[in-house]
């Protein structure tokens, strides 16, 4: 998400040429499954291990099994994101402070919608690193795993909790989201739009007040 809104804001050529139809977004979820699967794959190759984690009460991966590899895990999984988010997101909040800046006072509304899109950026930003960083630093502080099991099963929650509030504050801090859900959901449940609704409704008022045909006329007379 993070370089998808870089380059749909700083390097417009890039979003059309790797977001501007279905294939590609499809191309870019399954490069994202395959990324993680490697990520894990060490497991499998005797680097680490997998196995009921008695602190965080799931199957996981092991981790007293390898310090190597949970210092690759914690780098590969939260820290390196972490870093491409921040610098996906830096050069756009700049992009979008100095758009504003230069735009005369006749465009004021078009420059707060820019400063409602930065706002939006900076929670995200904000949210991403202080839900993932303290279950990444709990896992390579503690390897021998010491402090209590709710200690872990609050920070990995937490590092969970990102994903499930994205949405969310998109939502809430961006009007071209919010519409986009809306139409998203009509479709799904099959709603009609309130333009439609209103369309059908004056079609049923054209009718009720349409001239009385020839054969009534004749009846009434």
């Amino acid at each position: 998400i993070a370089f998808n809104r870089y380059t749909a804001v700083c390097r417009r050529h890039l979003y059309n040429m790797f977001f501007h139809d279905k294939q590609h977004v499809i191309a870019w979820i399954t490069l994202i499954w395959v990324g993680v699967f490697l990520v894990d794959l060490p497991n499998f190759t005797g680097w680490g291990n997998h196995g009921f984690d008695s602190k965080m009460r799931i199957c996981a991966y092991d981790q007293t099994a390898s310090f190597s590899y949970s210092v690759f895990f914690v780098t590969a999984a939260i820290l390196a994101p972490i870093v491409a988010v921040i610098a996906c997101y830096i050069p756009t909040m700049r992009f979008i402070r100095e758009k504003a800046r230069l735009r005369s006072r006749s465009l004021g509304y078009e420059a707060s919608k820019d400063f409602r899109l930065a706002y939006s950026i900076l929670v995200i930003v904000i949210m991403f690193v202080c839900l993932w960083l303290p279950y990444g630093l709990l896992v390579l502080f503690d390897q021998k795993q010491q402090q209590p099991y709710y200690v872990y099963v609050g920070f990995i929650a937490l590092a969970h909790l990102n994903s499930s509030l994205n949405w969310i504050v998109y939502a809430v801090t961006n009007d071209k989201f919010r519409d986009a859900y809306k139409v998203t959901i009509r479709k799904i449940f099959k709603m009609p739009h309130r333009n439609e609704i209103q369309g059908h409704q004056l079609t049923l008022t054209d009718k009720s007040i349409s001239p009385t045909s020839p054969i009534e006329l004749r009846a009434s007379t």
